[in-house]
């Protein structure tokens, strides 16, 4: 059993202060040191029952003074807070616990990843020996066995070199610094000039700004965007890709925009999915975690990425970052 609102708002100060936990006596002793200068003040503390317990109270005081400005008495209104603040403590410790669970995930994402890619290199290379010395010297299903293994071991490949690069995302330690978009986009294009020029592509973009960034995060984001307007262009017309900018309240909005075959409106979300293909490989190639990546690099830029589109004539592809203070 607890003390009544009326008892507590009675008890002297050193009264008041012994049945506070020891842990939040700092804390009220500068609530009751800022009540005599500012004349209010709030808290939140653990305070001992009858029984000897704690309970979480939240304290709202006032001074009362007279004409002359002299103390006369504290009023104020007291609430037990104790199921919120177990609440709150509970989620807390759920944060901690899920944070931790991702910390490992990654670690062990990128070491199996990492242990991975010898053995599997290996694979590859003995397979494509095979099939350089055998084709056309077995029966067509050994041929055809053969091929299979190959195309196998490059797929692997690639699946770790992309959980690699999803798993880095978060382990990378380079911080935000200003960075020029006009010179990541400059670099895109340098890296994608054969598969733009095979493609027939255009590509354009605006006056860019100088945003607060990571720069490597952030060329692959742009890398990624317009790699994927390529692979998923429509043959029949030349591919138009524009990206483009708006300043908003303390962010810049940049949009990368084409004319390819679009997403229907269900898929919309599903795409920054790791590993959620909508198309299957064969029709187009890939390992679903591109734009899962790019999700991530936005995200650790607390910002967000969202894709509009209209199935058969094209998609936008929208993300925010921080603007130069």
């Amino acid at each position: 059993m607890g003390y009544a609102p009326d008892e507590l708002m009675a008890l002297d100060n050193e009264t008041a202060l012994s049945m506070i936990h020891p842990d939040d006596l700092s804390l009220m002793r500068t609530a009751i040191a800022e009540i005599e200068v500012a004349g209010h003040a709030a808290g939140e503390y653990r305070q001992r029952t009858k029984t000897g317990g704690y309970r979480w109270i939240c304290n709202n005081m006032s001074l009362i003074r007279d004409s002359a400005g002299s103390s006369l008495y504290r009023v104020g209104t007291i609430r037990d807070i104790t199921d919120r603040k177990q609440a709150e403590m509970a989620l807390q410790d759920y944060t901690k616990h899920l944070r931790r669970s991702n910390e490992d995930l990654e670690r062990f994402a990128y070491a199996s990843s990492h242990d991975l890619q010898e053995p599997l290199r290996s694979i590859v290379s003995f397979a494509q020996l095979l099939e350089r010395r055998y084709t056309g010297r077995l029966d067509p299903d050994a041929d055809e066995y053969i091929h299979f293994i190959v195309e196998g071991g490059h797929r692997m490949q690639s699946l770790i070199l992309n959980l690699l690069a999803y798993s880095r995302v978060n382990t990378t330690e380079q911080g935000l610094t200003p960075t020029a978009i006009e010179d990541v986009l400059a670099a895109v294009e340098r890296n994608l000039a054969l598969q733009l020029d095979e493609a027939g592509a255009t590509l354009r973009y605006d006056p860019m700004p100088t945003v607060m960034a990571d720069p490597m995060l952030l060329e692959q984001v742009f890398t990624t965007l317009v790699s994927n307007t390529i692979k998923f262009r429509r043959l029949e017309m030349p591919l138009r890709i524009h990206i483009g900018v708006r300043r908003l309240d303390g962010l810049f909005e940049f949009s990368v925009s084409d004319n390819r075959i679009g997403i229907e409106a269900e898929f919309r979300d599903r795409i920054f999915v790791i590993f959620n293909r909508l198309l299957t490989k064969d029709a187009y190639p890939g390992t679903g975690i591109g734009l899962a990546i790019v999700k991530r690099i936005i995200d650790r830029h607390s910002c967000r990425v969202w894709v509009e589109s209209t199935p058969g004539e094209g998609s936008t592809f929208f993300f925010t970052l921080p603007a130069l203070s």
